[in-house]
């Protein structure tokens, strides 16, 4: 038994000896924020690492949302959040190292390094990237080969990086004012490219392009690139392509928009979008070439031409924009160059103006139970002044454990501002009667004398928002679900409560309905299974002036809502849908007035029932939905 595991020992040993013959770049992936006062401590040490062994190493930075404001992240986010999900990361600083987290990286050292790169592997890579004539695009050409069969659930990803950031003052509030390495873009995603087994010997090749946007200074764009296993997260080579241009130009132009220019609620299919041009070089401004798209459509062109003298500035109007789907829409916007010369600094010649459009009603119900992309089709989102937004978390977050995802506003991390959610607009032309279901919990935050509260707040419109009516408005003990804490709230499945609110008075119009999360530097508010019920069929019982079930669809038990103008004899019948008799109550003379009768739902299947109300007058019936 001896001699085999020797014999198996020296096998391996060749084989690593004929194959795993080339050292292993190492990827060094950072999460850090502008302001995150540990940051600020641990990444001068970590830079210099970085720096001194740069031969070895291939840096990236994520820069992410929390504990507070980063313009780098705002810009990124895209690429940002799925490489926080990826690694799990819940705190900063937090470094990777080749796919392995090492935690806060102001200890990581030059034998760190060293010992990474001298673990063989028989992957090699190639990487080269160039920007186009007219500097707006850059291409990048990577060729991965393995000298060993090579398989597993491997992806090549790339991205572009701006190898240093230097800020006149402190973006953030850790007084931090020089970044290195900050990743811009990835490409195409950060997903990366799957790229199959690789068999001994064998090389391929990847091309992408990237049209440039959000940079701060276009001669220090460089491109990284690897090859990671996703079920280990193993990395088996990485490669840097170093910045390589010193193109001749400046900031001579500036993009602003203000709040009300900078989002847009709107229920047309399209908008001519508008904004400030500011010149902010020294020589006058006769022209601007302005690039401009919806979304991550194709760029258009616009030429503005005029006579814009230094510190001046002039409203721009671009050519009309039309939107395919109802929701959420981006126009980005840049200037590309101007009459004194190249744009180089793009994140000043650059804006993104956000579009909610209701231009389409839905026929309810509406509903979300956010497991699937969010926003879902016709669902919109209004970010705060810093660009936080509603958030999906995935990983067994639903409402009471039984889903997977659910949504939350982190006010355990925003200082203040208002996170808005819209649903898409509702036509209750054909309803009787309506119910928005949705569940929620919440906990405020409480540390020695330190109380902060967040607010809920629900409102309806029905003039494509120019008014609103508030319908639930709810703030710290009111809104909570479970007791106060200190750390960042996350629910057990007991922590979660289920509300309905009637809002029968809004059948037959169309209405809009946005959830407002007020911060107030509290703690997380969970949302999950938003459903926008209503009711069809006959209301013939002349003596009734309202009739609703709440909650609809309905877990464990409903009441049954109904107000007589006069006296009225009444019989209630359940029947299912395939017209079975399910339960019959005799609820007697009834006066005038409100009165409310119980459900129990745990005596039914799930499916849909016919809720009847018979009466001398004539009768009523809607439908109910009952889930478990």
């Amino acid at each position: 038994m001896k001699k085999l595991a020797l014999l198996l020992t020296l096998a391996f040993g060749l084989s690593l000896t004929a194959y795993a013959q080339h050292n292993r770049r190492v990827m060094v992936e950072e999460f850090t924020n502008a302001s995150c006062g540990p940051c600020a401590a641990n990444n001068p040490a970590f830079n210099a690492t970085l720096a001194a062994n740069a031969d070895f190493v291939t840096p990236l930075k994520y820069q992410v949302w929390w504990p507070g404001f980063d313009p780098m992240y705002n810009q990124t986010k895209a690429d940002v959040d799925p490489r926080v999900a990826y690694y799990g990361v819940s705190g900063v600083p937090n470094g990777i190292e080749n796919g392995v987290n090492f935690g806060v990286p102001g200890g990581y050292s030059a034998s760190d390094i060293q010992a990474a790169y001298n673990t063989l592997t028989p992957v090699t890579m190639t990487l080269t990237h160039s920007l186009s004539a007219d500097f707006k695009t850059v291409n990048v050409t990577v060729n991965v080969t393995s000298d060993a069969a090579l398989s597993g659930n491997l992806k090549l990803r790339v991205a572009v990086a701006e190898r240093e950031i230097i800020f006149a003052a402190a973006p953030g509030s850790n007084g931090e004012k020089e970044f290195t390495n900050v990743m811009r873009k990835m490409l195409p995603d950060a997903d990366g490219t799957a790229t199959g087994a690789f068999a001994a010997g064998e090389t391929k090749t990847y091309n992408f392009s990237w049209q440039l946007a959000n940079y701060y200074n276009l001669n220090e764009v460089e491109v990284v690139a690897w090859l990671q296993d996703d079920d280990s997260k193993e990395v088996w080579q990485s490669e840097v392509s170093e910045p390589n241009t010193t193109i001749p130009g400046g900031n001579f132009a500036k993009v602003s928009l203000s709040a009300a220019a900078g989002y847009k609620l709107i229920c047309e299919d399209n908008i001519a979008p508008s904004f400030n041009l500011k010149n902010v070089g020294t020589q006058p401004l006769t022209s601007a070439d302005i690039q401009y798209r919806v979304d991550d459509g194709p760029w258009s062109t616009y030429t503005w031409t005029g006579n814009l003298n230094a510190n001046l500035t002039t409203a721009v109007s671009l050519p009309a924009v039309s939107f395919t789907s109802p929701g959420t829409h981006l126009i980005n916007i840049f200037i590309a160059s101007t009459n004194n010369g190249t744009q180089i600094n793009q994140v000043d010649a650059s804006g993104t103006i956000t579009v909610n459009t209701f231009y389409e009603a839905f026929n309810p119900p509406v509903s979300d139970d956010f497991e699937s992309t969010f926003p879902s089709a016709g669902w919109a989102l209004k970010p705060t002044s810093t660009g936080a937004v509603w958030q999906q978390v995935t990983g067994g977050f639903g409402a009471y454990g039984s889903s997977d995802a659910s949504l939350v506003a982190n006010f355990y991390s925003i200082q203040s501002g208002t996170l808005e959610m819209y649903m898409p607009k509702i036509d209750l032309s054909n309803a009787i009667s309506a119910t928005l279901n949705f569940d929620y919990a919440y906990a405020y935050y409480v540390s020695g004398a330190d109380v902060f509260k967040d607010r809920l707040i629900i409102e309806v419109s029905t003039n494509c928002g120019s008014t609103w009516t508030s319908v639930y408005n709810k703030e710290g003990d009111d809104l909570a679900t479970a007791d106060p804490s200190a750390n960042s709230f996350v629910p057990t499945e007991n922590d979660w409560i289920t509300e309905s609110i009637d809002l029968s008075a809004y059948a037959g119009v169309e209405v809009m309905v946005r959830f407002k999360g007020q911060s107030g530097y509290g703690n997380n508010l969970w949302m999950d299974n938003v459903n926008f019920a209503v009711t069809t069929g006959t209301k013939e019982l002349t003596s009734l002036t309202n009739f609703a079930i709440q909650p609809n669809p309905t877990r464990t038990s409903a009441e049954v809502r109904i107000n007589l103008d006069q006296p009225e004899a009444l019989t209630m019948q359940v029947f299912g849908m395939d017209g079975a008799l399910v339960e019959s109550r005799i609820l007697g003379d009834l006066v005038a007035g409100q009165h409310v009768i119980n459900l129990d739902a745990a005596r039914y299947n799930s499916g849909s029932y016919r809720v009847v109300l018979q009466g001398k007058a004539g009768m009523a019936q809607m439908q109910w939905i009952v889930v478990k």
